[in-house]
């Protein structure tokens, strides 16, 4: 059903040392979904033509279509005949667009008669897309910084038949000099692309943590920028094609706590099993996120890796990601710990005098029963105890020593640190 690429992929040794890192046993999952080809993706331009119509005039053609569970109107592709060289393309019948990149505008849900900004919307993909759901109705704002982006970007709006957009070219940062305020924002920030390997292999040169760490900055910028122009009660979906936590995870954050913004659940096509997504994941391009890793042992998927090159990430994040809970296993604990640190983190709530504590943890290791004393034991779960002048707590199916850690406000520092430094917080004799 899918197709292995015969060419072996080339990864930076610094992206390669930095994703081993977050995600642990489980690299070899991302490493071999890069491997394989995503299926080819076109959406119905339903301001032109009917989902019924356009697939039985390809149908007609010998072309095979498979629905796109997370949307009706978007079809999997097999045919031995150009996509984009079909009377249904230059028509404008049909829109070539991967299959995840739908997913930010269906976070989005515009509706018509709406305000909508497309901060950085070239080639067109998206703002053609919320045309389609407006209906035409209400306005949209197709912003771009460069002048030939604009050119295609106009092309697109204009070969789809979208009549309520209008196209401005400015840097996205300065957006609040169009006096406008909006109801919808859609942020697809320029990023490093860490998540398009397999479908632009020059990416491979142009990755560096550097440049990571530039766009996170910028990234930032535009989401300050974009607050601004957004209404009271309004909404506004990030979206990048970055696997890079700077640029994804650490930029929620940013927004959440330092923008005032609140997360909202982005709920797509329900529960999955481990087979049916790594089946989707090679669909999208095996862009995966490190969400992904954690939600799959739930058998939920909150996260939706797309395949463009300039958006991969939809996701509203808070701090409550990361909170790790005592009816959790060790196991569970171990993979969040891995997956969500740096960015958000992961952390407990630890009962002061007057209020509780947020603990981050960053690194545990666990302890062997057998050579555990009678008195630890007997500790109840959530319970802190000393052993050997290391910090230990007491999990649902495990004793672990808590080896790095760090205080909501303090610097981070070593379990043991803590315990010396903290130890009537902890409530240790």
């Amino acid at each position: 059903m899918f197709q292995n690429l015969t060419m072996q992929i080339e990864f930076p040794q610094g992206f390669k040392n930095k994703f081993q890192e977050l995600l642990g046993e489980e690299f070899p999952l991302l490493e071999s979904c890069l491997y394989k080809r995503p299926k080819e993706c076109i959406r119905v331009n339903t301001l032109k033509i009917s989902k019924e119509e356009l697939k039985e005039r390809l149908e007609r053609k010998g072309w095979k279509l498979e629905e796109v569970p997370w949307y009706e109107n978007a079809f999997f592709v097999e045919t031995q005949e150009s996509i984009a060289k079909t009377k249904e393309f230059f028509l404008g019948y049909y829109y070539i667009q991967d299959a995840a990149s739908l997913v930010p505008v269906i976070a989005l849900d515009p509706k018509p008669g709406e305000a909508i900004l497309d901060a950085c919307a070239s080639p067109g993909s998206k703002t053609t897309f919320i045309a389609e759901l407006m209906k035409n109705e209400g306005l949209i704002v197709a912003n771009d910084v460069n002048p030939k982006s604009i050119k295609a970007l106009s092309f697109n709006i204009q070969k789809i038949g979208a009549r309520n957009v209008v196209v401005t070219m400015m840097d996205a940062r300065n957006i609040k000099e169009l006096n406008m305020k909006f109801d919808k924002i859609l942020l697809d920030v320029p990023c490093s692309a860490s998540g398009t390997f397999i479908s632009s292999f020059r990416v491979l040169e142009f990755w560096s943590q550097h440049v990571v760490e530039r766009l996170s900055n910028l990234q930032k910028q535009l989401l300050r920028a974009a607050v601004e122009v957004l209404k009271e009660g309004g909404t506004l979906v990030y979206s990048t094609c970055s696997m890079d936590p700077e640029e994804d995870e650490e930029n929620m954050e940013y927004a959440i706590k330092k923008l005032g913004l609140k997360q909202e659940k982005i709920e797509l096509s329900g529960d999955e099993t481990y087979l049916e997504l790594e089946e989707k994941l090679v669909k999208l391009g095996g862009k995966v996120l490190r969400e992904i890793i954690i939600d799959y042992l739930d058998g939920k998927i909150k996260t939706i890796p797309q395949d463009e090159s300039k958006a991969t990430y939809t996701k509203k994040i808070s701090k409550e990601d990361g909170f790790l809970s005592f009816d959790e296993s060790y196991e569970i604990w171990q993979r969040k710990i891995r997956a969500l640190n740096p960015w958000p983190s992961t952390y407990i709530k630890v009962k002061s005098e007057n209020d509780f504590l947020l603990l981050k943890i960053f690194k545990i290791e666990k302890l062997n029963e057998k050579n555990l004393p009678k008195e630890i034991l007997k500790k109840n779960v959530g319970e802190f105890f000393e052993i050997k002048n290391d910090l230990g707590l007491r999990l649902k199916d495990a004793f672990v020593i808590l080896q790095e850690v760090q205080l909501e406000g303090r610097k981070k520092m070593s379990g043991r640190e803590f315990l010396n430094g903290f130890r009537k917080i902890l409530n240790i004799n």
